[in-house]
């Protein structure tokens, strides 16, 4: 996959990824025209299920890589990796 189709974020909030953020990283997900996955270690998941990221349970310091398979798609990626880095507006 090219390099600019994927990105590596890290859970930095104190309460890892739980149901509010993911709620919203499924929001910016679903506006996605191609798949968008989210991947901690061997596990990947669609980032356009709440259900499947949450059963990620990804706590504080989990590292995430974030991928999509469509290039019009990179803004929504972009906007995804700025949650992750504002600690999903709970810092």
């Amino acid at each position: 996959m090219e390099k600019e189709l994927s990105v590596v974020v890290s859970v930095i909030n104190e309460f890892g990824l739980h149901a509010r953020p993911a709620s919203k990283i499924v929001q910016m997900a679903a506006k996605a025209r191609g798949n968008i996955w989210f991947s901690v270690g061997d596990e990947q998941v669609d980032g356009k299920s709440i259900i499947e990221l949450l059963s990620m349970g990804a706590m504080k310091r989990a590292s995430m890589k974030i991928n999509i398979d469509n290039p019009v798609d990179k803004p929504i990626l972009h906007e995804i990796a700025v949650f992750f880095k504002q600690g999903f507006g709970e810092l």
